[in-house]
């Protein structure tokens, strides 16, 4: 009961406290440093949340997000520093506020590793597929997709992202 988790308590900040032993000030700069990140990141989901509410349809689905979905997207969130990535953020939570299930938990796990570059360079791709999501290539014509800034390099880093692969 109570007294189980006021023991456990106690028994960490000992614990704690034998860690900073012989360096006192260690304790204030880990406690300085835990709340400048926390800041950061509080600043990082406001910003998503921002960018959500002007990407938000008007009509939005009555079902609610999933709950396991909610939170990843938030601990992944507060981690997101850049402007254009947090918009990007912001665009997936409103289309998952949207039409709840519309992005797996996986898709979440790309979007976290997903640098600004490789964002641009899927936006660029997805610019040249057709509506079921392929960039078909006819390996008669001239031009192929280097012509359209999508060099071999750039297909690599794609489907290194797990954002591009090739029929099977």
């Amino acid at each position: 009961g109570v007294f189980a988790v006021e023991g456990k308590a106690k028994a960490r900040l000992a614990y704690i406290k034998t860690l900073t032993d012989g360096n006192p000030e260690i304790y204030d700069r880990a406690r300085a440093r835990l709340i400048a990140r926390e800041v950061e990141g509080q600043y990082n989901v406001e910003a998503i949340a921002e960018s959500a509410l002007q990407s938000l349809p008007e009509n939005v689905s009555d079902d609610p997000v999933s709950d396991d979905w909610r939170r990843k997207f938030f601990l992944e969130a507060e981690n997101i520093c850049d402007a254009d990535m947090q918009e990007l953020w912001g665009r997936v939570l409103a289309g998952e506020v949207a039409k709840p299930g519309s992005f797996s938990l996986r898709t979440l796990n790309v979007l976290k590793s997903l640098s600004r570059e490789e964002a641009e360079l899927f936006r660029l791709a997805c610019s040249l597929a057709n509506d079921t999501g392929e960039i078909i290539v006819q390996r008669t014509k001239r031009h192929l997709l280097g012509d359209y800034g999508l060099h071999y390099g750039r297909l690599m880093t794609l489907a290194d992202a797990g954002l591009l692969h090739s029929p099977s």
